[in-house]
């Protein structure tokens, strides 16, 4: 199951400029022996702005850099279309390889892209089919360890078939992945773009929504690896995961590691166990106002570590908010939420997983849905709802991961794929110098909305992590 994770923030040229170096990142993971085949949208919208600035210098500046600072061991070209004839004339043969595989420094990539002038058609297809002609040129009789990045923001504008393409394209070499980025699309675009990259076996990252890449940037790189490893190369070492605290909640009351902030003990007990937690106030962790906010004063261990949270819980408002996480104040913290969204359309209801950072009353977040798309989807009310219900009759889990500098959120909810096994939903990571504060937990309603949340927490884990 694909999990394509958003980042709600208004978009900027350096969030683009990230997404597009986060895509060359996957692109040159794929082994020894890379290639990489950059293609590059310069149809007439390539003029919109973006902070002000053009996409397509926003584009320029990004390769520039990019292509000219990848691994020694990876042969870069470049691809361009819709640069040549203006959109009036509709050639959709308009396409250029700018640059063959090979290496390049910085000032090689803009002396390409200097005379690049957005003008013409999209013609996804026709490039990525080119592409396949263009990535078995290099002397070599096939391209086994290739990736495709196509940067657009639009879609096919030619009448061509770009999923098969991509599909086709995948098909030249074991290692051939396509990916995409796509620039400030409506989400039926989004989709048509992200069926590029399905097909292509590769990712779609959306810039356009200042979509950070997701769960799915951290997994490709492994996935790509394992693809294109040989046999007989060393794998990379298993993290091996030690137990250094558990609270069961076994007994009556909360354990002396606990303390409650704006405690209201007519809201909690803890009884058969578990810690049973209800609200039904508007609040979080980033509320003054929020009851029972429950703070583990647990140090934590130096180095990598993961929490692992197990619970299970009742969203019957609508509005619902679950977080846990990272906790110093209501201004600073670096938490996840499970939250739910009822909607006047069914369609429209979802249920998703945030990632938030607080730093002095500024908020970075990335979202995942768990079921469908952000937005409305073609599952239906009885879905989404059944979901709602599984979590109060089934444990899940939320994990907290932190590794270097880097913290992100894996969630088990209980969702099997065709073969039985668990759907795992992982969050983009978020970076903090220094952890943010203790463990805690809490919940609230979003916004306004009848009825109360509820929460059983099992149990709450960490584990030191190490190599």
């Amino acid at each position: 199951m694909k999990v394509i994770e958003i980042m709600q923030k208004k978009l900027s040229a350096n969030i683009l400029a990230a997404s597009l170096w986060a895509a060359s990142c996957v692109a040159v993971q794929a082994g020894s022996a890379n290639h990489v085949m950059f293609i590059l949208d310069a149809s007439n919208s390539m003029w919109g702005r973006i902070d002000g600035k053009p996409k397509m210098e926003i584009a320029k500046d990004v390769l520039s850099a990019q292509l000219g600072s990848l691994s020694a061991n990876t042969r870069a070209g470049l691809i361009v279309y819709g640069h040549r004839f203006d959109r009036d004339l509709n050639d959709c043969s308009d396409m250029e390889l700018v640059g063959g595989y090979g290496r390049y420094t910085p000032s090689d990539v803009r002396q390409m892209l200097e005379q690049i002038s957005p003008k013409g058609q999209t013609p996804i297809a026709a490039a990525l089919e080119q592409s396949t002609h263009w990535a078995t040129m290099d002397g070599s009789q096939t391209v086994d360890n290739a990736s495709i990045v196509l940067i657009t923001d639009g879609v096919e504008s030619c009448d061509g078939d770009p999923c098969a393409a991509a599909a086709e394209l995948a098909a030249v070499g074991i290692g051939t992945r396509v990916h995409v980025v796509g620039f400030n699309l409506e989400e039926e675009d989004r989709a048509k773009l992200a069926c590029i990259a399905e097909m292509g076996r590769g990712k779609y990252f959306d810039a356009a929504n200042a979509d950070a890449l997701g769960s799915a940037l951290k997994q490709v790189g492994f996935e790509v690896a394992q693809t294109d490893v040989p046999p007989d190369s060393p794998q990379p070492d298993v993290p091996v995961t030690t137990s250094i605290f558990v609270d069961d909640f076994d007994g009556t009351e909360l354990q002396p590691h606990w303390s409650v902030q704006n405690s209201d003990t007519d809201a909690y007990i803890v009884e058969n166990g578990e810690l049973l937690t209800i609200s039904g106030q508007v609040g979080g962790f980033n509320s003054a106002e929020t009851a029972n906010i429950f703070v583990l004063n647990e140090a934590l261990p130096d180095g990598d570590w993961d929490a692992k949270l197990t619970f299970s819980a009742e969203l019957k408002t609508g509005r619902d908010g679950f977080q846990f996480g990272l906790f110093k104040d209501h201004d600073n913290g670096l938490y996840a939420t499970l939250w739910t969204k009822k909607a006047g359309n069914p369609a429209c209801s979802n249920i998703g997983l945030t990632a938030s950072k607080w730093a002095n009353g500024e908020e970075t977040l990335f979202e995942i849905p768990l079921m469908g798309r952000l937005g409305c989807f073609v599952e239906g009310k009885k879905d989404i709802f059944a979901f709602y219900d599984s979590l109060a009759e089934t444990p899940s889990t939320i994990t907290m991961h932190k590794r270097g500098r880097s913290y992100f959120f894996t969630g088990d909810f209980g969702r099997r794929n065709e073969d039985g096994e668990p759907i795992i939903f992982e969050t983009e990571p978020l970076t903090s110098l220094r952890t943010p504060g203790n463990l805690a937990i809490t919940l609230g309603k979003r916004a306004k909305a009848k009825g109360e949340i509820a929460a059983m927490i099992d149990k709450v884990e960490i584990f030191s992590v190490s190599q």
